[in-house]
């Protein structure tokens, strides 16, 4: 009777490495992959990171480690590093809220000072400024053109205006480009051949002389009041800004500006940052001051005006005129040596 032949023992062993081996890779790669987090969230979670890495890497020649052990341990890191990445995100999200709540509240603080300060220097814009500002720059003119030319280019002195018939944001929007136009030029080591034209520094220069007022204070506080500005007014739209040459207002325009200031504070409504009240309040506080000028379309088209609305257009039309409605020409700005020292 021939002998029964009996296929060669396997331990199990080499099959319980193999899964143990593919496991201790996978837990290496993983701790590998989120070092760059695992740095950024503590000592704590780095010593368990360390230490579990280094088990991985001796349960290849360990047998007694237990592979569903170690990636239990695996998924449990995993999941600390996520709670702890998302309690950090959320730690920032407070901390630059709370930045953005206290500036707020610092803005609304001091806006009302920065607005009386403007209006002080608004004050000084006036006729007997712009006379004497216009003979100055004639004077000076003379020494270089025809007396003719000169006192052209002199008047434009005149019509120009930096602060005159000007909100707070509007002044501060002619001069900070200025402004930092200036910072580069002096950064890049700029000299008298290549420095920018400043009309609007220049006159802010001369009505901040008028009350002893720091020029470059004076532009911190028209940034600050622009900014608290912005966030404390939402307004509707100046029908001014719609009004043609006759005083015709574009009513299809401003609805459309209705129509997207509608669809901006959806968009916050969605994320949260208002209540379904507000949201609807909102939206209907805008239909209703649209409808307290316009109550309905005509088959063409037209706007039907609502009763009365005719008499305030012409209010708004005569006060146009009569305002500030840009500089049409601008005086030249030659340098002079020293002209932006109080600036740097």
């Amino acid at each position: 009777m021939a002998p029964i032949s009996t296929p060669p023992f396997t331990p199990k062993r080499k099959r319980t490495t193999s899964r143990l081996d593919s496991t201790a890779c996978d837990v290496v790669k993983g701790i590998n992959k989120k070092s760059r987090y695992i740095k950024k969230l503590g000592r704590d979670i780095e010593k368990l990171a360390a230490k579990l890495k280094a088990r991985a890497q001796r349960a290849a020649d360990d047998p007694q480690i237990d592979c569903d052990d170690l990636r239990e341990s695996w998924e449990t890191l995993r999941k600390l590093i996520k709670s702890r990445t998302k309690t950090k995100h959320l730690q920032r999200r407070v901390e630059v809220q709370r930045a953005h709540i206290q500036k707020t509240r610092f803005n609304f603080h001091i806006g009302d000072w920065v607005h009386d300060l403007h209006d002080r220097v608004k004050a000084g814009e006036n006729d007997n400024f712009l006379h004497n500002v216009v003979e100055k720059a004639k004077t000076e003119l003379k020494k270089r053109m025809p007396a003719a030319e000169a006192k052209e280019e002199a008047e434009k002195f005149r019509d120009f205006r930096a602060a005159a018939g000007l909100r707070v944001s509007d002044t501060f929007s002619l001069v900070q480009p200025e402004f930092k136009s200036v910072m580069k030029w002096r950064a890049d080591g700029g000299t008298g051949e290549d420095a920018p034209a400043t009309p609007y520094l220049d006159r802010i220069g001369k009505l901040c002389d008028r009350i002893a007022l720091n020029r470059k204070l004076y532009i911190e506080l028209l940034d600050i009041g622009d900014q608290r500005d912005s966030t404390a007014h939402h307004p509707q739209p100046h029908l001014k800004e719609y009004m043609d040459e006759h005083g015709v207002v574009d009513w299809v325009e401003v609805k459309a500006y209705c129509d997207k200031k509608k669809r901006r504070f959806r968009s916050q409504f969605m994320k949260g940052k208002f209540t379904q009240l507000q949201y609807t309040l909102y939206e209907r506080t805008l239909d209703t001051w649209f409808k307290a000028y316009v109550s309905g379309w005509n088959p063409d088209s037209t706007p039907i005006l609502v009763t009365g609305v005719d008499a305030a257009l012409k209010k708004v039309k005569q006060q146009t005129r009569r305002g500030f409605s840009g500089n049409d020409s601008i005086p030249e700005s030659p340098y002079v040596e020293g002209k932006w020292d109080d600036l740097f």
